[in-house]
């Protein structure tokens, strides 16, 4: 016999005195077996969810796009070391090409066309 604390002599509770080990055990092998249905039911329910998030974000874009000859500002190259009150935007600079991917060939107000074209994230139109 195994040495019991009173309280446990005396007090038994209802998940003790109803405890089966056989159910018990059942029971484990169940959740289990069930465990693989759980994780995908959740990975369909975490791909619903990221679809929802895709297409509500989608709609709030707005897609842009210059045509040539129009006037556009370039953001001002980070390289130049530029400070806290310094312009963030150059130009103008007029479109003189359309490359394929959003990248555009500009030249400055000269007719001098840059060396390197400019992705449009990197744009914005010029209002004159």
């Amino acid at each position: 016999m195994d040495a019991l604390l009173p309280p446990e002599i005396e007090v038994q509770t209802h998940r003790v005195m109803t405890f089966n080990p056989d159910r018990n055990e059942e029971l484990c092998r169940q959740s289990l077996d069930l465990l693989e249905e759980r994780r995908h039911m959740a990975e369909l329910r975490n791909q619903k969810y990221k679809r929802r998030i895709c297409l509500a974000f989608d709609q709030k874009v707005k897609a842009r796009a210059f045509h040539e000859g129009e006037w556009v500002l370039r953001r001002a190259d980070v390289l130049k070391g530029l400070g806290k009150l310094d312009q963030a935007w150059e130009g103008p600079f007029r479109v003189v090409g359309i490359l394929p991917g959003g990248a555009y060939q500009l030249a400055n107000t000269q007719g001098e066309v840059l060396k390197r074209p400019w992705n449009i994230q990197h744009l914005k139109r010029f209002y004159a």
